[in-house]
């Protein structure tokens, strides 16, 4: 029977929880407007076996302040993405997602002050935030875990060793953002995050900090 890497949508819906004391799952999605100058990114992530998730939105004003928040709210499972006003919806498996937040952030106008978070979050004014954003898919995903077919459905494998399985999920969409960037500098700099994301699943530390240096050095 033939093991492939299959991407399902259900792939794209809250995980089941698989009861390792530090169980987590998350969800990030960034964000840029060029025509205003504005951008940012929001992050829930829900560790139900601890009973908190973590929330953070970051957003970078035109004018180089900073609106920042980050909370641990209790949560009591990981049936959804909603914690401390932030709330992440799929309303399309792998087609639209909807991102919301209502609530305070810090506004810095330094905002090297989180090197010291507790002085930043005490002596800085906090404002009213409200954020609403759909993301539609303008390509097909990529990426999945390896399956196999039986009796009609795709089933799971799960014989590799521990972080093999998130080693090749992270090659495979690195060699496809090679096959396809022509090089240039963000599908590389994707591609060699994704390889040094393999390198550490393997233990291979060193090779994978080789590979983020390298990105480093060539950011523009």
């Amino acid at each position: 029977m033939t093991t492939r890497l299959v991407l399902l949508d259900t792939d794209d819906l809250m995980h089941p929880n698989t009861g390792e004391e530090n169980y987590n799952e998350s969800a990030y999605y960034n964000f840029y407007d060029p025509g205003r100058r504005l951008g940012g990114f929001a992050r829930i992530g829900n560790r139900p076996n601890e009973r908190h998730a973590e929330m953070t939105l970051c957003l970078y004003l035109p004018d180089g302040r900073v609106a920042f928040m980050f909370a641990r709210p209790e949560i009591a499972d990981n049936a959804r993405f909603d914690a401390a006003g932030m709330r992440f919806e799929v309303r399309t498996p792998m087609r639209e997602h909807r991102v919301r937040y209502d609530g305070p952030a810090v506004l810095l106008s330094r905002p090297l002050d989180l090197v010291d978070p507790k002085r930043a979050f005490s002596e800085n004014p906090q404002r009213a935030v409200e954020v609403d954003l759909v993301y539609e898919g303008v390509s097909p995903a990529y990426g999945g875990e390896p399956r196999e077919r039986r009796e009609g459905s795709w089933v799971s494998v799960r014989h590799e060793r521990a972080g093999h399985e998130f080693a090749r999920g992270h090659l495979s969409a690195a060699t496809e953002a090679y096959r396809h960037a022509d090089y240039s500098f963000p599908a590389y700099a994707q591609a060699e995050v994704g390889l040094a994301k393999v390198d550490a699943a393997r233990r291979r530390f060193a090779p994978a900090i080789t590979r983020l240096r390298g990105v480093v050095d060539r950011l523009p």
